[in-house]
């Protein structure tokens, strides 16, 4: 048995594994980063939609229905 072995081989293998941890670590970190913007842009697309059917699309659709409501009503349009 060596007296002078400090385990060099050892270290230096740890050293690495070492690294190899933390660099899956950053990549983790990366991907988990990725999907959240992904989540948070479709979130945000979706928010944005709802405000515009709620301030353009159904009012409009709730005029246009009353318009042909009355025209009905007056007996000038014919109701489908």
């Amino acid at each position: 048995m060596p007296i002078f072995n400090r385990n060099q081989g050892g270290i230096a293998a740890a050293d690495a594994e070492l690294a190899i941890a933390e660099r899956e670590l950053d990549r983790l970190q990366l991907v988990l980063r990725s999907r959240l913007a992904s989540a948070f842009r479709e979130y945000r697309n979706a928010a944005q939609m709802v405000e515009k059917y709620r301030t353009q699309v159904v009012p409009r659709a709730r005029q246009a229905y009353e318009m042909y409501l009355s025209s009905f009503r007056q007996m000038a349009a014919a109701y489908p």
